[in-house]
């Protein structure tokens, strides 16, 4: 029988290479964490036209699989491997503590069924239609453009 790759517990080195890529960002009533992803043409998640796809969830390469950074977080406050949240979703606290989609902070993420966090999803849209400038809040002082020298 072959072994699941997630589900073993997270090692420390896995939470100090995820911790690596994390942003802070305050919002609400605390901080937001973002999880910067790469991407070798800097323009982030693409849908199959090549146009950008706005407030998306980031994805981390785990154990040789793609898994939502939200789920990755939801594991660290449960203590649990990823494997046991498989019946769950990640949802997110209400909007005044934190941002949603993007954020991956543990103590934002809480284990629900489907239908209860599609409901909650629904009911922050409705309160909360207009979303703010992601990249502002992330970088206050402006984008670092990085020149082919630097890469």
């Amino acid at each position: 029988m072959s072994k699941i790759p997630y589900g073993d517990p997270i090692t420390a080195d896995e939470i100090a290479k995820f911790r690596q890529r994390i942003v802070p960002v305050p919002h609400g009533q605390g901080l937001c964490w973002i999880y910067r992803t790469k991407s070798k043409s800097g323009k982030g998640h693409l849908d199959c036209n090549g146009n950008p796809i706005p407030w998306h969830y980031a994805l981390m390469r785990f154990r040789g699989t793609q898994i939502g950074t939200h789920r990755f977080a939801l594991a660290l406050k449960e203590g649990c491997c990823i494997w046991e949240l498989f019946d769950y979703q990640a949802g997110h606290l209400p909007n005044e503590v934190c941002m949603g989609a993007p954020c991956c902070n543990p103590e934002h993420m809480v284990k629900q069924p489907l239908i209860r966090n599609i409901h909650q999803r629904d009911k922050e849209r409705r309160r909360y239609a207009k979303k703010f400038d992601l990249v502002a809040k992330m970088y206050p002082k402006g984008l670092p453009i990085r020149t082919n020298e630097q890469q």
